[in-house]
């Protein structure tokens, strides 16, 4: 290599060089972009090579929505003795189990809470549901007692985002906490609650049938179905009996409140989803052992170290071809990127093409 090619390819090698220390010594404050370059492409994915999930046809949502406030002309929350009610005519066609994305903390009437509670001891495969914080807001003791499990409904807020989910968490007492989609999936697939056992450097194992990868409790959530993919039911009809109860058969039902007056709809990567439609994705992503495997930071910047260096040695030839032959290998490396991210494989996108 003679004198000049040295130069025109080492100068703007340790310019780039300095330009990527630049970047990481500032990396912090690329937190934002970071999560919107990574929403950009599970989005983009999602829509180009996303198949349905043949595990989302096992989930049935019966949505407290926007038709059922307006044909019962009540407001949520509705009278315990109704949610009783709507609980008996789903369970009327044999669920695997249901999952009640409501929390029933604090007393209502008598009446209301014996007929709740008699609903729920009617038919041992419910799961109900508490916000896990300092002060617990579980349900009533005697909900408690005629449900099969409670799980925490608690939502990872990032930038915004619900992009992450909390699968267990291990308090003062070391006692174990997990969230609702746990105990619904682990009383489908017939696993009792003292079968879960948790690493919490790793996961949690549901029996000797599946594990669930989350480091410190925590997992990415792998949105595969878009919310009005799901089968969708509006309460008024089940409470109605307008719905054959035998759709219910052997299927994991998910009651929560889809109508926008509730205020239950969260920004995921995909858009505004309901939270009974986050539960049902985390569902599905564990049903079809769907989780996602994040590239470390490590291999991005090594295969960064690589492309930069063949960029700028191509870089040494006609500007026309630089800019055809750079071209090609940013769009190649972008739909590469989107089918790994649809085969599970993300990584830290914009650190990737920035500094590429």
């Amino acid at each position: 290599m003679s004198l000049l090619r040295k130069k025109d390819f080492l100068y703007p090698f340790f310019i780039w060089l300095i330009f990527i220390l630049w970047y990481f010594s500032f990396f912090s404050q690329f937190e934002e972009l970071r999560i919107k370059f990574g929403d950009f492409f599970d989005c983009q994915s999602f829509y180009l090579f996303h198949p349905s999930p043949p595990a989302k046809d096992k989930i049935i949502i019966v949505a407290i929505d926007e038709e059922s406030r307006v044909h019962l002309k009540k407001r949520w929350p509705w009278k315990r003795k109704m949610i009783a009610g709507l609980i008996k005519n789903i369970t009327a066609g044999k669920p695997k189990v249901v999952g009640l994305d409501i929390v029933f903390s604090g007393t209502s009437t008598p009446e209301d809470d014996e007929a709740l509670a008699s609903a729920l001891k009617e038919y041992p495969h419910i799961v109900l549901a508490y916000v896990l914080k300092r002060n617990l807001s579980l349900p009533l003791e005697k909900f408690i007692k005629s449900a099969k499990a409670i799980g925490f409904v608690n939502r990872i807020n990032e930038a915004g985002r619900i992009r992450k989910n909390r699968v267990f968490y291990i308090d003062e007492r070391r006692e174990v906490h997990y969230s609702i989609d746990i105990h619904i999936l682990a009383e489908y697939l017939g696993i009792s609650p003292s079968k879960l056992s948790v690493n919490p450097s790793e996961g949690v194992r549901l029996g000797g049938k599946l594990f669930i990868p989350a480091p410190s409790g925590i997992n990415f959530i792998n949105y595969l179905v878009h919310p009005r993919q799901f089968s969708v039911f509006s309460a008024y009809k089940v409470l109605n009996k307008e719905i054959d109860s035998s759709v219910f058969k052997e299927k994991i039902v998910l009651v929560g409140a889809t109508d926008p007056l509730v205020h239950d709809e969260h920004l995921t990567p995909l858009g505004n989803f309901w939270g009974v439609a986050i539960i049902g994705n985390s569902l599905v992503m564990m049903l079809s052992n769907r989780f996602i495997h994040t590239v470390s930071l490590g291999g991005v910047i090594f295969i960064v170290l690589i492309l930069g260096v063949l960029i700028i040695f191509l870089n040494q030839f006609s500007l026309r071809n630089s800019l055809i032959t750079t071209s090609f290998i940013f769009a190649s490396l972008y739909f590469l990127s989107l089918y790994l991210r649809s085969r599970d494989i993300r990584f830290d996108y914009f650190t990737f093409f920035f500094s590429s």
